[in-house]
């Protein structure tokens, strides 16, 4: 919890230091024990329902988590002193980045935690693929980097499924977050396509690239190929498992300083919309 409390303090005083020129005057640590209680509760509930466990044994079992991963965030923040403007963005641009990713790690653990307990829900629906699909086009081309395409592939048509289509978007999502962490250049390409039982979903990026030593191990838990890459080292795990769940199968095939296809196959039966 210290480490997690040190970040957030962090984070107060960069955003007090901004909106007010320097000099901070209010308790810091109250402050931030608030907003961490308040963002915070409802996934300690979630988490202690899930595991079977007292609210405050969630809440030390997340926050031990989170000590050992904020590290990184942390060593981005060392060099606090006098800012000038520009430097106070780049510090705010830090803040939103770490708090994406606290709250990000914060839904992986949860996750975890339903899966080892049998009780990740999976709501099966019928709707539109291109649905999921098309909004993400737009989503990650403001995060991809200047000059990275985003392009949704698709031959004009779009389908009825019947499968769970929040799960679905996690994994379209996390393939998506983790090609445009690893892409400087090029472009990233993701769609879907029609197989005898179902369909084919890939994500494919002219990014950096996995060594083919780390490809048995790119979808085990707490893996990250770059340590100074923001991520959790979950995402793909908790991938797998929804995925199999979903009676699929999921892979990625990659070249080193070429780039990468994450893919996963599902069984569905599909109606072409007229």
């Amino acid at each position: 919890m210290k480490k997690v409390l040190a970040l957030m303090l962090t984070f107060i005083f960069v955003i007090s230091a901004t909106a007010c020129g320097g000099a901070t005057k209010f308790d810091a640590e109250a402050y931030v024990r608030g907003v961490m209680d308040a963002n915070y509760k409802q996934k300690y509930d979630e988490y202690a329902k899930a595991r079977g466990i007292s609210e405050k044994d969630a809440k030390a079992e997340i926050e031990d988590t989170l000590d050992e991963q904020v590290d990184t965030e942390l060593s981005g923040l060392e060099a606090l002193g006098d800012f000038t403007e520009e430097e106070k963005q780049e510090y705010l641009r830090i803040i939103q980045s770490s708090n994406e990713f606290l709250l990000q790690l914060i839904g992986d653990i949860l996750d975890i935690s339903k899966i080892e307990s049998g009780k990740l829900e999976f709501i099966y629906t019928s709707f539109r693929l291109n649905e999921i699909f098309q909004p993400q086009e737009r989503a990650f081309s403001f995060r991809a980097e200047p000059g990275v395409r985003i392009i949704f592939e698709t031959d004009g048509n779009d389908y009825y499924i019947e499968s769970e289509k929040t799960r679905l978007t996690q994994v379209l999502t996390n393939f998506l977050s983790n090609a445009v962490k690893f892409t400087s250049s090029g472009s990233i390409r993701f769609g879907y396509r029609l197989t005898e039982t179902g369909i084919y979903v890939y994500v494919t990026d002219t990014g950096s690239g996995i060594a083919k030593k780390h490809l048995s191990t790119v979808f085990d838990r707490f893996v990250k190929l770059d340590m100074f890459k923001q991520g959790t080292g979950l995402g793909l795990s908790i991938c797998k498992t929804i995925i199999s769940i979903l009676k699929g199968e999921i892979g990625v095939e990659s070249e080193e300083g070429k780039g990468s296809t994450f893919w996963f196959t599902i069984p569905c039966s599909l109606i072409k919309v007229s």
